[in-house]
This record gives C-alpha cells, structure tokens and sequence, in this order.
C-alpha cells in the first residue's frame, strides 16, 4: 500500500471512531526475506494483537507502528523512559485505559524481520514473553539496567541524540472525550 493511502486509512479510523485513542497495524516481513517462520509467527501475534484491540480493549501493538492521539499521549505523559523495551506495549496498554485502541487488518507494516533473523524465533519469543512478564508483573524491563539478555541487545535504532527515532504525524483535531489518565 502506497504511503499516503496508508496514513489516509489510519487517519479515516479516528474521524470513524472518535474515541480511538491508538491504532496499529498489522505487521510483516518483506515479501522476498519472509521465511515461513516469519509468517507462522506474524499470523499467530497479529491475530493475538486484533483480539486483545478490537475485542477484548486490552491495548497491546509492535514496536513498528503506533499512531497515537495527541492528547492522549500528552495525558499519558508520553513513553515510559524506565523501560528500555516493551514500552510500545506499555503505552498501548494504557492508552485503552482511557479510550478504544484497535488494530486495522487492512494496514500492513513490512520490516525486514532482522532480529528475529539474527536471533531466531524460539529466542526472540522467549525474550519477549520475559520482558512482557517482567513489565506487567513487576512493571520494570528484565534487565532492570536495560542491558543484555544472553547475547542479545534489545532496543530501538537511535539517532545522533540517543533517542529512539520515531516519525511523528499530527492526527486532525477530533473532539472526544478521555475516560480519565492513569499513570
């Protein structure tokens, strides 16, 4: 899908809903470096990712792709900088706190799937489910000091600054209403 069509859909979904407080999208490799590895394990977490948004209002969304309102991000008080990974997930939890959060089956977001390449799908889950625990459970990241676990260094590519680099659009002002800030 072209780019601007992309964002033209994502932003149709807030005029649609107005009390849509995060969207995300559904997520693949790029066709010529999917492996049927990546394609099993996209297939079950998309499907996980659809269930917990758009069924359940328990808000959960990848790394790649969050589009956010901007009210509710300055509500929120923007991503947690104590958690060196899983703060996406974090952030879209609770964001559906406060609003609806869902997920578009129609909007794919390709990446190259590097780590999972790199580190192998039964490790890269079995990091993710760690962290995921740690973060609900003890709401900090596992590594506390944000370090390694095993041999793998988690975390965003980072700019010049050392800040993890994220595109920022401006969703159009729509009235609605936020159900109350929790932090």
């Amino acid at each position: 899908m072209e780019p601007d069509r992309f964002f033209s859909q994502a932003l149709s979904q807030f005029r649609k809903y107005p009390n849509l407080v995060a969207l995300t999208a559904c997520l693949r490799v790029f066709p010529r470096e999917e492996t049927f590895g990546d394609k099993l394990v996209h297939g079950v977490a998309n499907l996980g990712l659809r269930l917990k948004n758009n069924v359940f209002n328990r808000g959960e969304s990848f790394e790649q792709f969050q589009m956010i309102r901007q009210e509710a991000f300055t509500c929120l008080g923007g991503f947690r900088a104590d958690l060196v990974t899983i703060e996406d997930a974090d952030m879209s939890r609770l964001l559906s706190k406060i609003g609806k959060t869902m997920v578009d089956p129609d909007l794919i977001v390709l990446h190259s799937g590097r780590r999972a390449h790199q580190v192998g799908w039964p490790r890269l889950i079995v990091i993710w489910l760690v962290n995921s625990f740690f973060v609900s459970v003890c709401n900090r990241s596992f590594p506390e000091n944000g370090g390694r676990f095993g041999d793998f260094q988690s975390g965003f590519p980072r700019m010049s600054g050392g800040q993890p680099s994220r595109a920022r659009i401006t969703i159009p002002r729509v009235r609605f209403r936020l159900r109350g800030c929790f932090r």
